[in-house]
């Protein structure tokens, strides 16, 4: 079976990702480490915004996680500290989840305690 090579096109196709481009990326990513609370709201209506179009990586998720749940803090007194440590141990619980699934390797799954050695 012979391929057929056309002049000018590239045989790697391209990888669709939620965002724009790189400097959408970058924006996002700068805002949600380094921006003001307005900014690092906006950054994380963004990546949920990703996230509806397609697979967004486990650290912008974790990070943007993270980072709602500390605005959510700053905002008026909602939420008790028993809410707010809730919602923590919730975003590291999946970020830990989210490393050790990729070295799954097993038909059924390892305890997180034996990957970790």
């Amino acid at each position: 079976e012979k391929k057929l090579k056309l002049p000018g096109v590239s045989s790697v196709l391209p990888r669709i990702v939620p965002w724009r481009d790189w400097d959408e990326w970058k924006l996002v990513g700068n805002a949600l480490l380094h921006g003001s609370m307005a900014e690092k709201s906006k950054a994380v209506c963004r990546v949920r915004a990703w996230q509806s179009r397609g697979k967004v990586p486990l650290s912008v998720d974790a990070t943007a996680s993270l980072v709602e749940i500390a605005l959510s803090r700053g905002q008026a007194k909602l939420l008790s500290d028993q809410e707010l440590r809730l919602m923590y141990s919730m975003a590291l619980v999946r970020l830990v989840n989210g490393i050790v699934d990729t070295v799954q390797q097993k038909k059924f799954a390892s305890p997180v305690g034996d990957l970790a050695d």
